[in-house]
């Protein structure tokens, strides 16, 4: 039987409930609740709330000290489309570095104009702690005040500097002494690269130029010292040369190297078997990469577990001989003319992309599909490929028990979609258009 008296505090209860919520504001929220939900807002919105009340201007200063990064995402500045009237220009940057600046571990600055390019000339005094920047457009100054103030630097990007700025650089490598990764991006007609002479060689791990003139001279003898370097990455350098690749393939640490598709006054790539301890490799559209160079590399490079060779001059021999290392995961050889017997069962293999390799045909996916229980990519488009290898992909993955997606591109096959009557848990099959042949760092 229901107990009525029961009954009758349950219809009382709304109304005291809502009697009690009403009460209930975002002022009733105590400091630390504000800051969170700020937190969330957009930076130009978080200006602003700053001129609601006296509170909400202590509380919204109080929560920039939780920003640790700072880029030029519109998004995050709260510039969407629509929001025509919102300018990210050297008073909006001003005024949030002024919040915020001594926080910041993470700056990216963008500065074409002549009053940004001012205002990045305070960014060291506004952002001493900061460990990873990335400036473009900048002048000598702005690296001579990142070298006054800053000393924990980490990372660092230079792009389009209209300035010579060796002194200020071989200044900041002085005091930054933990500097593991570095980025030269469009410096031309500058600087010679003297400032190579004084690079953190101890610490210095990642290195990448893209579209630099640097003096050759000043470049090799740099590198000839990067005994730590783990990674390399250059493209449009026109004055690297042979010399410049011998010294690059001296440094027996490096573990990944990545030449885009101009490599300048480079003419042979055959120091590259000396790098004993080469991971990754990124050799895509040159001439320089022949079956001569992967046979060699194979021999040598045992632990290479990922090779980009896309438009290269590789044959089938020189694809045999890659399918067959013991490490590899991932292989990209869009747009060479190879054949089903060139390639091998890769057991660890995770990505492979074959874009246009148009003589590779059903027995070889079904036999990379049996093979490769990791597989999480396969790019098939524009291959001789059919219904029969969709069928291989669904048996395979319906039986997979590590729950690996398998991602498989096949645009511009023979496959009929309309024909495909199974499908698979852990299989997406994609009419995109993937052809990924080289980086281009431009």
């Amino acid at each position: 039987m229901v107990d009525c008296r029961f009954k009758l505090k349950l219809r009382k209860s709304p109304s005291s409930y809502s009697a009690l919520h009403s009460k209930a504001t975002i002022d009733s929220l105590d400091d630390d609740c504000l800051i969170h939900i700020f937190e969330f807002l957009s930076i130009a919105d978080r200006v602003k709330i700053e001129r609601v009340c006296k509170r909400w201007q202590t509380i919204s200063m109080e929560s920039w000290r939780q920003c640790r990064i700072l880029s030029p995402d519109k998004v995050s500045w709260g510039l969407k489309k629509g929001n025509g009237n919102l300018v990210m220009d050297a008073k909006a940057i001003y005024n949030v570095l002024t919040r915020c600046g001594f926080y910041l571990k993470y700056l990216e600055f963008f500065g074409y104009l002549d009053e940004l390019v001012t205002l990045g000339n305070k960014i060291g005094s506004m952002c001493p702690n900061l460990e990873t920047i990335y400036l473009c457009g900048v002048s000598s100054l702005s690296i001579q005040n990142l070298s006054e103030y800053c000393t924990n630097i980490k990372e660092l990007g230079l792009r389009d500097i209209f300035e010579t700025f060796d002194n200020e650089l071989s200044f900041l490598f002085e005091k930054n002494k933990n500097l593991t990764k570095m980025t030269f991006y469009s410096i031309c007609g500058i600087s010679n690269g003297k400032f190579f002479l004084n690079l953190p060689f101890e610490s210095l791990k990642t290195l990448s130029i893209f579209n630099c003139d640097f003096s050759s001279f000043y470049v090799n003898q740099g590198i000839r010292k990067l005994k730590n370097l783990s990674e390399l990455s250059f493209d449009y350098c026109e004055n690297f040369d042979d010399d410049s690749m011998e010294a690059i393939c001296n440094l027996t640490n490096l573990k990944e190297i990545h030449m885009g598709i101009f490599p300048g006054k480079i003419r042979s790539c055959k120091y590259m078997t000396r790098l004993n301890n080469l991971i990754s490799i990124e050799l895509s559209s040159s001439d320089l990469v022949n079956n001569e160079l992967i046979l060699a590399l194979c021999k040598n490079c045992r632990l290479l577990s990922d090779v980009n060779i896309s438009e290269s001059r590789v044959t089938d021999e020189g694809v045999h001989c890659l399918t067959s290392l013991p490490y590899l995961q991932r292989l990209n050889i869009n747009h060479l003319k190879i054949h089903d017997e060139a390639v091998h069962p890769m057991p660890n293999l995770k990505q492979f992309e074959c874009f246009m390799c148009q003589e590779l045909s059903d027995k070889c996916f079904s036999m990379l599909l049996d093979t490769s229980k990791n597989l999480e990519l396969l790019n098939v488009g524009c291959c001789n490929v059919t219904n029969s290898t969709v069928k291989k992909a669904v048996d395979v993955t319906k039986l997979r028990m590590n729950n690996v997606i398998l991602y498989m591109y096949i645009w511009g096959t023979k496959i009929k979609f309309d024909e495909i009557t199974e499908t698979s848990p852990l299989l997406r099959l994609l009419r995109l258009k993937r052809d990924i042949k080289a980086k281009n760092y431009l």
